[in-house]
């Protein structure tokens, strides 16, 4: 079962960089030639509020966006659903997957959860900064008269969530910064913020006005709520001291095979479980 998960999510993760590869080779050929041929500068330089929603380019011929637009939605939507293939890193939020310890003593809740939720702030602000300064190179090259991307910011916002829709398994399963700069999180399973992946992704095209941009926006808010709700009504799922079912013992992922389990100081001098 171990094997059988970890090879499953190594094959997605070859899967997701054939993806980054080929869709970064298409937008610069495009960005080259200005052939729309690809349809991905048709489809993402498209504003409904200047064109209106039937002039989106979304709905006007095919193209390789409408395949990463499938395969992203249905990626958002499997964690909303308790599915066995999901990671249990997200589907612990569930009420099934949780398996009651008989430890209960709230001072190491409290400290657990203190821990885990100043990194989670901490990622929250790294990575804020870093899509803000996205932001800002994307609007003074579409609106501004200094086109420092040559009025192509549109095709390099598609370029930035490919990699970042690459990064989300590199996070998994060779190195996540995250998890070692802020939340200092044993493995994935335990990972407060699993599910912030889904609105990671997306957050570039948060600031996009056309259909592919904003229905991945709505549906990755949709899980990035649904997980916060859950934690904040039910922190035991997500604490390893209060939920069995998140310890090495019980482990059938072994997201520790490449990656190499982290040693946390700072967990073992606060006794942090």
């Amino acid at each position: 079962m171990e094997r059988k998960k970890f090879d499953a999510y190594f094959i997605r993760f070859v899967f997701r960089a054939i993806v980054f590869i080929v869709l970064t080779s298409f937008t610069i050929y495009e960005i080259i030639t200005g052939n729309e041929i690809f349809g991905i500068s048709r489809i993402i330089d498209s504003n409904y509020y200047r064109d209106g929603i039937l002039a989106d380019g979304f709905w006007h011929g095919f193209s390789p966006l409408h395949i990463v637009w499938s395969f992203m939605m249905l990626y958002m939507l499997s964690h909303l659903i308790n599915i066995k293939f999901v990671s249990k890193g997200s589907t612990k939020k569930f009420a099934k997957q949780f398996s009651p310890s008989q430890r209960n003593n709230p001072e190491v809740i409290r400290l657990t959860k203190k821990f885990y939720q100043k990194g989670a702030i901490l990622t929250g602000i790294a990575y804020g900064i870093l899509n803000l300064v996205i932001f800002i190179l994307y609007m003074i090259d579409t609106y501004s008269p200094h086109k420092i991307f040559g009025g192509h910011g549109g095709q390099l916002i598609i370029i930035v969530q490919m990699f970042f829709y690459l990064s989300d398994f590199i996070c998994i399963i060779f190195f996540c910064p995250f998890q070692k700069w802020f939340m200092h999180n044993k493995c994935c399973k335990t990972c407060r913020i699993y599910d912030w992946g889904a609105i990671m992704i997306q957050v570039p095209m948060f600031y996009i006005p056309n259909f592919y941009a904003t229905s991945l926006t709505i549906l990755s808010i949709i899980v990035f709520v649904r997980w916060e709700i859950t934690y904040y009504k039910h922190p035991e799922r997500f604490i390893e001291y209060t939920n069995c079912s998140l310890s090495c013992k019980d482990c059938n992922e072994e997201w520790c095979r490449i990656k190499g389990k982290i040693c946390n100081e700072e967990r073992k001098t606060k006794k942090i479980m």
